[in-house]
């Protein structure tokens, strides 16, 4: 039984919403496309499969005995081990999960417990895993657990995970696809263990460079938040789409002839430090959950408004209302940051003075706030993963100010 891909939805909803048609067309998470796999932005379930295995997998999320009280959280849905905070240094955390997507699953721990073995194995590049006794899992338990891996660590988007049995389970590291001719995905190859662990022990030094670079065990999360933030736009590069490079098929079915021999574009382009507009929204939140920084991504139907920012406002007028950013809650308050209009912004001002540094405009943003850049007409949480006790869009009531503290000194 294969089990790669198992969020198709998750990625063909991340290809398609944030520059709707354009923007995620470099980011090499899937093959060719048709006009019917870029739909509005709603809410996320873990596979897209029949309606026997949607119920699988919603009582695969609910399977066990209701959480009674909330201060008696199993171990596995308490936050995750903070280096920073314990010791001054950020060390990369293999193991980290998504802290608000794992609590979709609170009712059944042990998908919690699946994940970390999953993230554990991939991130040290291990040939396969096994989940037996205790870790012992449905096939929709499974998908879950793959999805919420997905959500916590773009490394996972890079492999296929493949098994016979529901207990040992294979992994192939950066596989190359080809589709026959009814579109089911083979595989066509993939890289060995040891060319993967370079590339994924490349992935977690930049992970720790950008971290220890930017925070210190002194900052409250949405400063973490806010420092990664400002980091990324000043730092790594945004790779804009070219409508020229743009190919469509001239056959009956229209597909776009862009295909791509393997998945490793989230991870390769992160290392590179040039990002098309997913890999800048996927990496943010993978800084986020190392930091266990409560963040998710939304996805909006909208309409936006000029902001006199030349880059910005020129590669917006392609965006056809849908629209993607990172919603951060922090002491029960919540506040929209978009990452790609503040980059596109900086690069806008850099136009004239290249040293010019971001003035955060889009970041920590109410309702009302956001509304000014992007009006919303409709909006859900991008991703989840259980669609019973999917997270809601948070309100966001007042604006965030952020005090550069190293510019005080």
């Amino acid at each position: 039984m294969n089990l790669k891909r198992i969020s198709k939805t998750v990625i063909s909803y991340l290809l398609s919403a944030a520059f709707v048609f354009t923007m995620f067309a470099g980011s090499g998470c899937n093959n060719a496309k048709t006009i019917e796999d870029y739909p509005e932005p709603v809410s996320i379930t873990a596979s897209a499969g029949t309606d026997n295995e949607d119920e699988d997998q919603t009582t695969a999320a609910n399977n066990t005995k209701p959480v009674e009280e909330e201060e008696k959280l199993d171990e596995a849905l308490l936050p995750e081990y903070d280096s920073l905070r314990e010791t001054g240094v950020y060390e990369f955390n293999p193991v980290a999960v998504n802290p608000v997507f794992k609590m979709e699953v609170k009712n059944n721990p042990k998908v919690v417990r699946v994940t970390k073995e999953i993230l554990e194995a991939v991130h040290d590049a291990k040939p396969s895993f096994e989940l037996s006794g205790d870790l012992a899992c449905t096939e929709g338990e499974f998908k879950i657990a793959r999805t919420l891996a997905e959500l916590s660590s773009p490394v996972v988007y890079c492999v296929d995970i493949d098994t016979e049995d529901l207990e040992t389970y294979t992994i192939k590291y950066f596989p190359s696809y080809e589709s026959d001719e009814f579109g089911e995905e083979f595989i066509t190859g993939a890289i060995s263990e040891e060319e993967a662990k370079e590339i994924i022990d490349a992935y977690k030094e930049v992970c720790e460079k950008t971290i220890n670079g930017a925070v210190t065990e002194k900052d409250d999360d949405m400063q973490r938040a806010a420092k990664i933030y400002k980091t990324l736009i000043e730092t790594f590069e945004l790779v804009y789409p070219d409508p020229e490079e743009e190919k469509m098929d001239d056959s009956e079915e229209g597909m776009i002839t862009e295909s791509f021999e393997t998945e490793d574009y989230v991870v390769n382009q992160i290392i590179s430090g040039k990002m098309h507009s997913w890999q800048f929204l996927e990496f943010y939140e993978a800084l986020m959950v190392q930091l266990n920084v409560n963040s998710m991504m939304v996805g909006a139907l909208g309409q936006y408004h000029e902001q006199n920012l030349a880059l910005l406002d020129k590669t917006m007028e392609i965006n056809e209302g849908g629209y993607v950013w990172t919603i951060i809650t922090y002491d029960d308050k919540s506040y929209h940051c978009d990452i790609l209009m503040d980059k596109m912004a900086l690069d806008s001002q850099r136009e004239n003075f290249e040293e010019y540094e971001s003035d955060m405009i889009f970041f920590g943003m109410s309702d009302d706030k956001r509304n000014k850049s992007f009006t919303v007409y409709y909006t859900q949480v991008f991703e989840s993963i259980s669609p019973v006790n999917a997270t809601s869009v948070p309100k966001c009531e007042e604006d965030y100010e952020f005090i550069d503290d190293k510019k005080e000194e």
